[in-house]
Parts: structure tokens; C-alpha cells; sequence
């Protein structure tokens, strides 16, 4: 955790929560001079992306588009500012920023109002475990500089995850008694598993692996592309696909099986926007048995493809990435910590997950962990999302 103080200024009576993913920024106001306490609101949601139109002119093309505007784009090139998380385009992340701060645009409301003084609000930033040192002190710049917060604090997401209300109100005060833990945190960028200590992670154990939502959503691309349908121009529609469409199966090859022997039974058709008639991006999910008229309208059929993008996290190999899965990932990280509290940190596994990876289940996890590791069977394995 880095922090630094601008000045020897008042205590600041506001503060937010960014939540700098890098599929999602997430932010919220705290008012701790509410009457009930520290609120958090009004909680803002949007792509950690720009986007700029591929038609429209000179004029349109040349619009950056931000959180719901990219949603009512029909054809859009996007730029995301991080790399596995990584912040490395810092003119793009302070474009976002400062809409999430200060609004101005036509969908999105900021959290205060547009030229309002930061010098009395403290700003608290997440930031993925192992982050360079560098980008650390560039981010601080950036707010200390460009937006002028009275303080400002960068916390590692894995220590900061552990006090969210979705995870510590599903413990008993027996379960936190437990010291120990695992937090397995799956996410855009990639997924990661390392045991904590008193909420310290114990960074020499920690895990990674490469596949996440992005990986899946690319894979997902080509697949569609193959059956004849491109979707380059929309990158937010096909994870919108991947989100409605695609799950986890309890066994894999049975599913496959029975997915080919019946397709009518397991086949799902996904309608793509019509963009002459709305102004969203996004498309609704139907069951092709229930006959509804598509005449003129274009849309997908996916049967055993909506089990093959998520088999990848737990069998990377299947999409040719030569790593650990989700669950032999975690084992290892469980198999990594000091001898003495490995069975305790497989105790109470955390399981964060940041965005929809395709209907993780909990019991595939803690099915899979007991046959890679020693067994598990006690594991109090909790799943949320934040």
C-alpha cells in the first residue's frame, strides 16, 4: 500500500472509491459526516475505455466516447488504457477519471459537480498486487497534479477486497477468527489466488494466470467470426454475449455430448441490436424452440461453443495457453504458503469475482481444488461479487 500527503492540509471531509479495473471503473462518494454513518453513492459503473466513432465524419470520428455513449455507437474503435491491469496510457485514464469525478457528458453524471475543488477530498485508487513501483508514483502524479486531491492512497486490490460487505458479511465471528485465508480473485485482465495473513497477502505465494474476461471475449470473437458473423467493430457487444451466453459446465465432456446428440435442446440464440430502430448496442438472448419471428433480423445460434469459452479457465490448454486452470492455480497457491497454515488457509477461501466469467460455480472450485491438493472438504468457500 503507497500513500503521500500533498500538504499539511485540514482533514478532508469527502472521500472516494475508484475501483480501477481493467475491464470496469467502479466508483463511489463517501460522506462521513452522513448522519448513519459512511455511505457510499451514488455508485458509478462504466468500461474502463474511450471509444472513438468509425463513421460520422470528420467531426465523429474524432469525439471521444465515454461509458454509455460507446453503447449507443453502432461501429466504434476502443481503447482500453491498461494492460493486464497495468495502467500504461495515462491521457486515456485521465479522460475517465475525470468523467467519473466531474460528469459533462450527455450519459454520465459525476460524483460531484463539474468544476468542483478537490483540495479537501481524499481519493482512494486499487491497483493490482505487483504493480511497478513506476506506475505507482506516475498515478500519484496524476492526482495530485492534474486533479489536486488533498490526499491520495493506492491499495493493493487483494488487502482492500477483504473488507467489502459482500465478503465479511458472509462470515461468522468463528470463520474470522481464522487468520489465515485464500483470496482467488478472477477477473478481466486475469485471474489471481494468494493467501493472506491478518488481511496481509503473502506475496511470495501468490499464483496468476492469463485467462480472464478479455482472453475469453477474444476467443469468443474469432469463434463468431468463424460462423460467418464479424464483430471487430463492437467489442462490447461480444462481451455482452459472452456474459448472457456462456457458463461453466459441472462436466465438461458429458455436456459437449449431449450438446451435439440434442442441439435443439441446448441451442441458444442471441439477437443482435438493430441499430436503425434503437439506440442500444445490445442484444437479448431467446430460446430458438419457442419460435419467435427473426425474419430480417441477424442473430447467432451457439450450442456447445457457450461451454468451450469458459472450459478455458479451468483448462487454459483447450484455447492454447499453457498454464495452471483456475482451480490448480489456487491449489498452488494454497501448497505455497508456510506448512504450518496451509490447512487453515484452505479453510476460508475468498473467492472475488469482478465481472461475469461464465456462471462460476462454487462447487467445480472446491471439487477440483480437493483432487489437485490435499483434500478440502472443510473449505469455507464464499463466491461475491462486488
Amino acid at each position: 500500500m503507497k500513500t503521500d500527503d500533498a500538504s499539511d492540509s485540514p482533514v478532508a471531509t469527502k472521500v472516494i472509491a475508484i475501483d480501477n479495473g481493467g475491464g470496469l471503473l467502479k466508483a463511489g462518494l463517501v460522506d462521513s459526516e452522513h448522519e448513519e454513518g459512511a455511505l457510499l453513492y451514488p455508485e458509478i459503473v462504466i468500461p474502463n475505455a474511450v471509444a472513438r466513432a468509425r463513421r460520422g465524419g470528420k467531426a465523429g470520428k474524432n469525439k471521444v466516447l465515454v461509458g454509455k455513449e460507446i453503447m449507443a455507437c453502432p461501429e466504434y474503435t476502443m481503447t482500453r488504457p491498461s494492460h493486464k491491469g497495468i495502467v500504461i496510457d495515462w491521457e486515456t485514464q485521465k479522460i475517465l477519471w475525470d468523467g467519473v469525478l466531474h460528469g459533462g457528458r450527455r450519459h454520465l453524471t459525476g460524483l460531484l459537480s463539474k468544476g468542483s475543488d478537490l483540495s479537501d477530498v481524499t481519493v482512494i485508487v486499487s491497483q493490482p498486487l505487483f504493480c511497478p513501483v513506476m506506475v505507482t508514483r506516475v498515478g500519484m502524479q496524476v492526482l495530485f497534479e492534474d486533479f489536486g486531491f488533498a490526499r491520495a492512497v493506492f491499495v493493493d486490490s487483494p488487502l482492500c477486497l477483504q473488507f467489502s460487505e459482500s465478503i465479511t458479511s458472509q462470515f461468522g465471528e468463528d470463520e474470522w477468527k481464522n487468520p489465515c485465508g485464500l483470496i482467488v480473485d478472477a477477473g478481466f485482465s486475469g485471474c489471481r489466488a494468494v493467501p493472506v495473513y491478518n488481511t496481509y497477502p503473502l506475496e511470495r505465494c501468490a499464483q496468476r494466470m492469463d485467462v480472464g474476461g478479455r482472453v475469453m471475449t477474444n476467443y469468443l470473437k474469432e469463434a463468431i467470426a468463424y460462423n460467418k458473423v464479424d464483430l471487430d467493430d463492437a467489442p462490447l457487444l461480444v462481451e455482452h454475449i459472452r456474459e448472457s451466453m456462456c457458463y461453466s459446465a459441472q462436466d465438461f465432456v458429458a455436456e459437449v455430448e449431449v450438446s451435439r446428440a440434442c442441439p435443439g435442446e441446448t441451442t441458444r440464440r442471441y439477437i443482435l441490436p438493430d441499430h436503425s430502430s434503437t439506440s442500444s448496442h445490445l442484444g437479448r438472448v431467446v430460446d430458438p424452440r419457442l419460435g419467435e419471428d427473426v425474419s430480417g433480423r441477424d442473430f447467432i445460434d451457439m450450442n456447445h461453443e457457450r461451454m468451450v469459452v469458459s472450459e478455458a479457465l479451468w483448462q487454459p490448454g483447450s484455447i492454447g495457453i499453457l498454464q495452471a486452470g483456475l482451480a490448480e492455480m489456487a491449489a498452488r497457491a494454497v501448497m505455497k504458503a508456510p506448512a504450518a497454515t496451509r490447512s487453515a488457509v484452505a479453510k476460508k477461501v475468498r473467492w472475488l469475482l469482478f465481472e461475469d466469467l461464465g456462471g462460476l460455480e462454487v462447487d467445480a472450485l472446491l471439487g477440483l481444488m480437493s483432487l489437485i491438493s490435499y483434500p478440502m472438504q472443510d473449505s469455507n468457500l464464499r463466491p461475491s461479487a462486488p
